[in-house]
């Protein structure tokens, strides 16, 4: 099945060949492989999505499967679609960029101005998702919409956001690289400037069996108020951010940094920049993605 994409304001619309909307009710695997110009007129109920992950899914020829929100019988949109169709979209970003694998990992967002949060299930593969698999939750652990069970580490998630009123969104991931470390149970120094996303260092929680309050509390812990990600002894990694693309990003460069650590070793002593070096960096990457303050370097 071949379908375009029509771009209006930096907005695609997703159609297939006959210019009808597609829906969750068609299964088989969708291709983005063309980017058409053409102004159509959107049909209700169809997704919008970014250009730029339209582009990734289109450069690495990856299936998105059921990638258009579901309507309920009544066509009601689901509660907080916006939000849950984000999390699966940074999902597939998630195994696509090799921070995870499988069903590895879990990704949430909090729901301003309440105690709830959107978050991915547990045992669910990631490159077949879907809007409606994202539970919608409390922090105490009651389930407002979604027939799937929450990941594991949603007390993690919940701990975060009762701990940082600034967080938004949390992304654990398995990444190789960081993991590795985690089972050192070292802590990442500031090897490399891109480390400023995270903090001046990566700190290192200790280890607790996974999903329970004890790592939820070593997690929060060894976050502090200072930094974006941490560490999980023996387990993997944590990153938060004011919103998804922010935490995510804290994710990916968190990971590039553990790798130019692990192969800086393997050659020598690599050097650390000092910490006041290292808080004017994090100051300048506080406000990134801003007009003010970008990088591109």
């Amino acid at each position: 099945m071949t379908v375009s994409v029509g771009k209006s304001n930096n907005i695609c619309k997703i159609y297939d060949s006959g210019h009808t909307c597609k829906t969750l009710e068609c299964l088989s695997p969708v291709f983005f492989c063309t980017l058409s110009c053409a102004e159509w007129q959107q049909p209700a109920g169809c997704l919008t999505v970014p250009v730029t992950i339209l582009q990734m899914y289109q450069a690495r020829h990856t299936p998105l499967r059921d990638g258009i929100i579901r309507r309920n019988q009544q066509g009601e949109s689901m509660k907080y679609e916006q939000e849950r169709t984000q999390i699966t979209i940074f999902l597939r970003r998630m195994l696509l960029s090799g921070l995870t694998v499988g069903s590895g990992g879990n990704i949430s967002v909090r729901i301003a101005g309440t105690d709830a949060f959107c978050i991915s299930p547990t045992a669910v593969a990631y490159d077949s998702i879907t809007a409606a698999d994202i539970v919608v939750m409390r922090s105490d652990g009651s389930i407002l919409d979604s027939a799937r069970t929450p990941s594991s580490e949603w007390r993690m998630h919940a701990a975060v956001y009762q701990a940082r009123a600034e967080v938004i969104a949390v992304v654990h991931t398995h990444s190789p690289y960081a993991a590795t470390f985690a089972c050192l149970r070292e802590e990442i120094p500031a090897v490399h400037y891109l480390l400023g996303f995270a903090g001046r260092k990566v700190p290192l929680a200790p280890y607790a069996t996974y999903g329970s309050e004890e790592l939820a509390a070593a997690a929060v812990t060894a976050l502090g108020n200072e930094f974006h990600a941490v560490l999980l002894a023996t387990h993997g990694l944590l990153a938060v951010g004011r919103n998804l693309e922010h935490a995510f990003t804290v994710a990916e460069e968190t990971e590039f940094v553990a790798r130019v650590y692990w192969q800086a070793r393997a050659i020598g002593t690599p050097a650390v920049l000092p910490d006041d070096e290292m808080q004017r960096i994090t100051e300048r990457f506080r406000h990134y993605g801003s007009q003010e303050n970008t990088h591109d370097e």
